[in-house]
């Protein structure tokens, strides 16, 4: 039989192995007629590990192929169905950013922006925009943290998936 030692390779050994104090198997004899007679055997079975060891190789990279091009392919098709949606939203939110500032004229571009920024910081940590502050609710409510739990733990967590 063949034994790996410590990472040393195959030994080979018709002895019996014992125990090591560190948990690793050693063997407790081993000749040089053992290790004639088993050479053969022993570099045989090398190849057919080593050729194994390439399929598992082969294999990985086809996988590795496999799911970059999959992954390629799912990016060009999201790109196709989101980017024109964003644009004529883009668009939109400029035009109608323009049309206010003409209507309230008295409101500087910079004090737009600065309101408009601190909006944008409340409502991704969370707040809520209510009229007079009436009928705010957390979204830290029970079944929202159980989902952003499972998230979590499923590794299909996205920084948009929280309550």
């Amino acid at each position: 039989f063949i034994i790996l030692v410590l990472g040393r390779g195959p030994v080979s050994c018709r002895s019996p192995v014992g125990p090591l104090a560190s948990g690793f198997l050693y063997p407790l004899s081993c000749s040089s007629q053992d290790s004639i007679l088993l050479g053969d055997q022993i570099e045989a079975e090398e190849v057919v590990v080593a050729s194994k060891n390439v399929m598992k190789k082969k294999t990985v990279l086809a996988l590795f192929g496999l799911v970059l091009g999959y992954l390629v392919t799912g990016a060009v098709v999201f790109q196709m169905l989101e980017q024109p949606f964003e644009a004529i939203q883009q668009d939109l939110l400029t035009r109608h950013r323009n049309e206010f500032l003409a209507e309230n004229f008295c409101i500087k571009e910079d004090s737009l922006d600065k309101f408009v920024l601190q909006v944008k910081e409340a409502l991704g940590s969370g707040a809520d925009i209510a009229v007079n502050g009436t009928n705010v609710t957390s979204q830290w409510d029970i079944g929202s943290c159980f989902f952003f739990a499972g998230t979590v733990i499923t590794t299909i967590g996205n920084a948009h998936y929280s309550p």
